[in-house]
Parts: C-alpha cells; structure tokens; sequence
C-alpha cells in the first residue's frame, strides 16, 4: 500500500511545482524555483519506502531526504533504488515506480546543472563589468522595449564616434525567459545582465568618465521609488552622474526637489513633454512659411506689436485633446511668441467641450473662460477629424502653416496624417502644411518617413524643360508626414536637438549667474548643481534656450553645431562665417526684450501660474495680494501659483500695471521692511535684456571655460556652437543635402530639405537681407522645388532669383549647379 501512495505523491509533486511554474511563467515570472521543488520532495518520497525496509519510518524519512540530496549532485545511480524493488513489494507498480526514479534520476543533476551555470554566468557577466571599468555606463533598471531602443541608440553613437560604451540592464533574471527578442538585442549591442536592482548597481564616476542610471520600467511608481533612492545613495560621491527618472505622477516633482542631491544630475523625464519639446526644436513652428505664398496674409494682418504690424500668421492646427496634443498646445503657445509672426491655435477633439474646461480650470490665464478677455488666439473645437463637419470647419480656417495629429496609436495618427494631407491636395494646397504625426514605434517612424508616390519623368524638348534638364528620371512625391515620439531619438546618435537644447538651457543658467570662461571650477559645478537642483529650473531654462532659435531666425541667424565629419567640415569652413553677434545685431535686440518677457508670460501660463493680484490688473490690485504673502515668499508665491510679473512691460489698456511699476512695488515694500526681510530687486525687466544681449556667449559655450563639461552624451567646449547667418546656414546645408540625396536615410535628406528652406525662407522673410542673399535663397529654394517634384514652383524661383541677380549685380555662390546651368 505504502508504494502506491509514495507513488501517487511523487507524481503529485511533480504536477503542483509544474503548474505553479506555468501560472507564474503567464504572469511574466520565471519562477523555475518551483518545478526544481516539485523534483526534490518526489525524489524524497519515491526513497522513504525503500528506506523504510531496514530503518525506521523516522530513519527513513532522513535517509530519503540525504539521498535525495545525493541525486541532485550526482553523488548516487539509480540502481541504488531499481535494485530493490521487486513485484512481490510493489506489485503491478514495479514499471511504474522505477520510470518515475529513473526520470528523477535524470531530471535532478539538470536543475544542479542550471543552478551552477547560473553561477558562473553570473561570475562572467561581473567579470564583463569588471572589465569597462574605464568606459562611460548606461545603466538601465530592466530590460523592456523603451530601454533597448535607447541603449541601442547609444551603443551606434559610440560607434560612429570609434568608441565603446558599457550598457548594462539590471534585473535581469526576471525576464530571462520572457524577452528572447529584446535579449537578443540586447546581446548585439554587448549589453551586460546583472540580476541586481537599480539601487544595488553602483560604478564610479571620473573626469574621464559619465555614469548614466536610467529609472525606466513599466510601473511609474517603481521609478520613482528608484530615483529617490538612487539620489541618497549617490549624492555623496557620485559626481556628475546621471539620473533619469522615468515618471508622470504628479507628486515627483515635489519630491525629487526636496531631496540633497550634491553634484548627482537627477532629470524627471516626462517622455510626452520631452518629446514635444525635441520635436519643436527640430521642426520648429515657422518652418514652413513662404514668405510669397504668405503676401496675402500680410496684406490682410491688421494685428500691432508697438508700431510694426505683423509680416505672417502661424495657425496651427492640432488634432487630439490628449496628454500629447494638450502638451503640444502649451509648448506652441510660448514657441509661437514671435515678433513678425502672429499665432493662432486650433485644438480638435471628440471630447472637445470636456477638454476646453479642463485646459480653462488648470491653465487660467492661457485659456480664456467666459467674458475674459483671451491672451492667446486658441480654440478648442469638439468633432471628429474624419467627418464632414469637421471637414467643413477646416475649411473656415485660412492657411494652415502646421498640423500635428495625436488621437490615440500608431494605426490613428498614420491614417490622420495621411487623410489631411489629401484633405490639404483637396483645398489646392498639395504642399503645406507641414504635417506631424505621434508615432512611437521605430520601425513604424521609418516606414511614415518613407511613405511616397511614384511621379512621372518630365518631358523633354520644350522651352521650361531645358531649365530641369538635370532631372530625367522618375522621382518620388513624399507625403511628408513627420512622425515624432519615439524616445530614443533623444539619447545617442539622434540625440543632437536634445543635447543643443541642454546646452542652451545650461548656458543660460551661467550667464543668469554672470559667470563666464574665467570662472573657476567650484563656481561651475555650484551653478550646474543649481540648475539640476530643481526641476522647474532646468525646465524653464530649457524653455528660454529653445526659444534662442525662434528668436534668431527671426533676426536673420541660427545655431549651427560645427560638425565633426570632415566632409562636412570643409562645407562649413568654405560657407559658414561666425557671426559678431553683438556687434551685427546693436540694432535688432531693443525689439527683442519685450518679446523675452512675453515668451516667459506665455511658458509660465502654461505652468499653471497666474497673475498675483486681489482682482483686476492695476498696481493696487497686484500690491494688495503681493502683501498677503510677501513676509514668506520674495516675488512670488509657489504654493498657489500667483506671480505679480505676469503684466506686459508696455500695457495696452490704460490703469493696468507696467512690469517697471510691479518691480518698483516690490522693491519698495522690501525696503520698507528691510529689518525683516532685507532688500530685494528681482530686476525683471534687466533680466530679459540681459539674456537677448548674452545670446552669443550662451550659444558660443564661453561659459564651458577652459575645460571641456559633459553635457548628456557630449563633450562640450568654446565654439562648439557657432551663430551664423541663414544665408549661410542654407548654403551650407544645401552641400550637404547634395552628398546625401542619393545616399543617405529618407529621414535624414528630407529633413535636410525642411532645414534647407526654412532658412532660406528666413532671408527672405528679413527685409535686411542684401539682394544676393535674396538671390541665392530663390536658387536653393528652386533646387528643392525641384528636388520635390514641383517644376512650376521651381521655375517661379528661378524667375525670382534671376531678377535678384540683376539688382544684386554679384552671382550667388551654387547657382550654377540648381538648374545645370
């Protein structure tokens, strides 16, 4: 009887550790602790009977358990078992019982065998560490498909750059079996895999070399938790490294400030807002405007800045009231802050009504409610984007310069994108706007990229022909959707918009300081603590560096990383001229202090900030709430969002407050208390002037010193970053555009084509620009008229920059190559 029921338990056993391996294997656990279980207390009940025969059932039971034990070191055969066992004591039995003890013979050395290959893969994967102990390392808290994106990423920049990065993905023993794929992947780029934490993934970081810990699983929470803790654990020798925390939760912010933080580089890295962020600064929102398709509007702009009146209109349109298309809106109403350009907003949604309250409740002053009187030009419209009603609506709306489509997936946005760039071929308009769909899938990015018709060849023989001569093939129209989204084209080789804007972002931090090239190393490292300090610092400062290029196109400039390939470094050297910003533009920045001021209003709006006042916008209104708080707050007051500088330096209505009447107001109540609280200018007014006026030493990297800083995945230093003219910048991108067309990544050439124009839509666009200028734009803008499959368009510009030419009296530097003549 005694061997039918050690029978039956074995075979139990072995079921119950079976299954729970299958349930917690569908729960995305890899507990094959639980099989190996099963295994032993088998192997430990098929012994206790045969123990049983000489010892007693006490004996037994510890004389199974010892030889169970032996079978799973190989310390034992099965014979010792089969040997005894006979019909006349397990009867009918006897097959049955000796295969379950030859299968647990076999089964127990390969879970020993497991368990000493784990060992030493382990043993070898910290001896891989051991040995990048000079490399820069990425750390990432696990293994999921946002990780390996960037990871990769990062691994093909150190490639390019002929160097070597650690990467290493912790927590690895929890997705061994789960993601084969990923781990692949993963094995490509030379990752190393520790089944440790994140806050027991520890690596020293050096002058020479960055440490860069990545808080980025699936639960927001867990990253959170991480970053917290990885901030105490590193704040007291950790400089320098990086800390990127992966959250959205409302409160992390709060709680990443609070923290001591040292000289440790925490980023709360919303991937929404980041994104939106990185996309504007790539594509920002003037790029597609043509100065001549826009002579109508101009004529029409009736709108003052002071005495100028408006050269254009952006109107943008955005479709989805989400988290992304809501982040798309704050982020174009303060990028949107332009002098020459005035801004309207259009927001579509199928819960538009639910939105408009929301956006009105959380943003006061960017979203006007009932009677107010608007800031901004935004409307927020409920309907579908593929009905007819809305179809209509659109129609109402005069030249769209720029979409961007955010319903929900991939699939959505794709299929948006592509239905208003029909609905736009509709309205006689096949080649604007710019549209921009959310996509964050990569693969899917490079297919929307690629996304085009085939065009036929141009005729030959008549007269217009001869001027496309260059062009006898077939070429392709792209529908230009623009995908964005896609968090890995922040970090790594296509990193390059995100770095320039942390760069910029820092620089302005230093020049807020006054510190230049001749400060000393602590100073430096006191400013870059501050700057990481507080999330809303780096933020706003990052807003404030964006905005750097909205306001040099405007002047006629841009920002041009000198390039390292030296291809490309013998175009830049042949076109480009470091421009004397503060000598060339004495001039151009009185308009641009007010425009500072106003950029600010607009970002801190959509912070949720309004202005300090007891009710109405005059001086009292403003002082009587500024006094319920000043004993406790300088200038503002962060709890409830109230700021008093929120007031135009020039107002529009009479009785309102000047921003010199609020900075004199507060000025005055400090002195007045100064045996409280001491004196207090917060200078509102000469900050603003003070950032246009240090543009060039912000850009050039003079506060970079003689040591070089890392910034991100970059090394920087003086003159790493140059000003120069669009003209310029055209010509020069126009050369490079020339090597890659044939060649070169659709992503990459297309986006050269959209650099290209805007710049030379930008000389256009400045009434100072010299006539050769003007000359060499029209020729650059042909050849990409061309390039897009748009002959008559081309001839236009041909036409143009003929006639400039002639009153230039000088030949453009690349006219000879656009149209082969």
């Amino acid at each position: 009887m005694i061997w039918n029921i050690c029978l039956g338990l074995s075979i139990t056993s072995i079921l119950a550790g079976l299954l729970i391996f299958i349930l917690k294997k569908r729960t995305g656990r890899n507990e094959v602790k639980y099989l190996g279980v099963g295994v032993y207390l088998a192997s430990v009940i098929v012994c206790f009977p045969v123990n049983c025969l000489e010892e007693s059932a006490g004996f037994a039971l510890i004389m199974s358990i010892s030889h169970a034990i032996r079978m799973f070191v190989v310390d034992t055969g099965v014979s010792d078992i089969t040997s005894v066992l006979n019909e006349n004591l397990t009867g009918p039995m006897l097959l049955a019982y000796k295969s379950i003890v030859s299968l647990l013979y076999i089964s127990a050395p390969v879970f020993t065998l497991g368990l000493v290959l784990k060992y030493f893969s382990h043993f070898f994967e910290r001896l891989r560490l051991a040995m990048r102990w000079k490399r820069d390392m990425y750390v990432f808290s696990e293994l999921n498909e946002r990780s390996i994106a960037i990871a990769e990423n990062i691994f093909e920049k150190y490639q390019d750059e002929k160097k070597k990065a650690g990467i290493v993905f912790c927590k690895s023993d929890e997705k061994d079996d789960e993601n084969r794929i990923l781990e692949e992947q993963a094995g490509r780029i030379r990752a190393v895999f520790t089944p440790k934490v994140l806050t027991r993934a520890f690596f020293k970081n050096g002058k020479n070399r960055k440490i860069s810990y990545f808080a980025i699983s699936e639960d927001q929470s867990e990253n959170l938790s991480n970053t917290l803790d990885m901030i105490d654990l590193l704040e007291p020798w950790a400089k320098g490294a990086y800390m990127y925390c992966f959250s959205t939760e409302e409160e992390a912010e709060i709680l990443i400030d609070s923290k001591k933080k040292g000289d440790v580089r925490v980023i709360l890295f919303d991937e929404i807002r980041e994104t939106v962020y990185d996309h504007l600064f790539r594509h920002p929102l003037y790029i597609n405007l043509n100065p001549i398709e826009m002579k109508e509007v101009q004529e029409k702009s009736t709108e003052l800045r002071g005495q100028q009146a408006k050269q254009g209109k952006i109107t943008l349109l955005i479709v989805g009231g989400g988290k992304v298309g809501t982040e798309f809106l704050k982020a174009a109403a303060w990028c949107g802050q332009m002098n020459t350009l005035d801004l309207e907003i259009y927001l579509i949604d199928l819960k538009g009504n639910i939105i408009y309250k929301k956006l009105a409740q959380e943003y006061p002053e960017l979203i006007a409610r009932g009677n107010d009187t608007p800031y901004y030009k935004i409307h927020i419209w409920k309907g579908n984007i593929f009905s007819y009603k809305t179809e209509q609506y659109l129609d109402q709306i005069e030249n769209i310069t720029y979409c961007v489509v955010a319903l929900g997936d991939d699939e959505q946005n794709i299929h948006a994108g592509v239905y208003l760039r029909r609905y736009f071929y509709k309205r006689e308009n096949p080649y604007g706007p710019v549209i921009c769909a959310r996509v964050r899938d990569g693969m899917r990015q490079d297919a929307v990229w690629n996304m085009s018709e085939s065009a036929r060849s141009l005729k030959t023989g008549d007269s217009s022909s001869e001027a496309f001569s260059a062009l006898k093939n077939k070429g392709k129209v792209y529908y230009n959707i623009i995908p964005f989204g896609d968090t890995r084209t922040m970090f790594g080789r296509q990193s390059e918009a995100s770095f320039t804007m942390e760069y910029l972002a820092m620089g302005i931090h230093f020049s807020y300081w006054n510190l230049g090239e001749d400060a000393n190393a602590e100073l430096r490292r006191s400013v870059i603590r501050d700057f990481y300090g507080k999330q809303y610092n780096r933020r706003s400062s990052v807003a404030s560096g964006m905005h750097i290029k909205f306001k040099l196109w405007e002047m006629g400039y841009g920002i041009l990383k000198v390039p390292v390939d030296k291809k490309h470094m013998e175009i830049f050297r042949k076109y480009v001229r470091k421009v004397d910003y503060r000598k060339e533009t004495e001039e151009k920045r009185q308009a641009f202090y007010q425009l500072e001021h106003e950029r600010w209003m607009a970002f801190i709006r959509t912070e949720g900030w309004k202005l300090a006042s007891a009710g109405g916008k005059s001086l009292d209104a403003i002082k009587a709430c500024y006094q319920s708080y000043f004993g406790k707050f300088k200038n503002y007051n962060p709890i409830l969002k109230l700021h008093p500088a929120l007031v135009p330096i020039k107002p529009v209505n009479s009785g309102e407050a000047s921003l010199d009447e609020v900075n004199d107001m507060i000025v005055e109540l400090n002195r007045e208390n100064s045996f409280m609280y001491g004196d207090y200018d917060p200078d509102y007014v000469d900050s603003d002037v003070h950032l246009i006026d240090a543009i060039q030493d912000i850009v050039d990297g003079r506060w970079c010193g003689s040591d070089s800083l890392q910034v991100r995945d970059n090394r920087m230093e003086k003159d790493s970053c140059v000003i120069a003219a669009l003209s310029d910048m055209g010509c020069y991108y126009l050369n490079v555009y020339l090597q890659l067309e044939q060649e070169g990544r659709t992503d990459t050439v297309l986006c050269l084509r959209e650099d290209i124009k805007s710049c030379f839509y930008g000389v256009l666009m400045n009434a100072e620009s010299a006539h050769g200028e003007k000359a060499e734009a029209y020729w650059g803008l042909g050849y990409m008229a061309k390039a897009e499959m748009m002959p008559e368009k081309a001839e236009e510009y041909r036409k143009f920059a003929l006639a400039e030419e002639r009153a230039a009296d000088v030949k453009p530097r690349f006219d000879g190559f656009c149209f082969g003549q």
